[in-house]
């Protein structure tokens, strides 16, 4: 099976994975307040899903949150999910909502 890498895309706001000219899904975040993004949704297109696509956008996102100095609010259910399954994995990009 390939290694697909996200693709960084700053001015659609998101991660996106591609096999060839195909998207295969994305993780969309927002700028929320100085500092604090949210992940809004995952997707992956259904004849890629189970293949850990999810995860490495995921990664890819806390990669930058961790480049960035940059907390994450975990809005959707996937990244959700993921941060409350292994906290201290995450604990220093999580933003603590008020």
């Amino acid at each position: 099976m390939a290694q697909f890498q996200p693709i960084h895309e700053k001015d659609k706001k998101r991660f996106a994975l591609y096999d060839g000219e195909s998207e295969i899904g994305y993780l969309s975040y927002t700028e929320q307040a100085p500092g604090v993004i949210s992940a809004d949704h995952t997707i992956v297109h259904p004849e890629y899903e189970g293949q850990g696509h999810a995860g490495r956008l995921l990664d890819a996102i806390v990669a930058y949150a961790r480049e960035e100095n940059l907390k994450i609010i975990p809005i959707c259910a996937y990244v959700k999910k993921r941060f409350n399954e292994d906290p201290e994995a995450f604990q220093d990009v999580r933003a603590e909502l008020a």
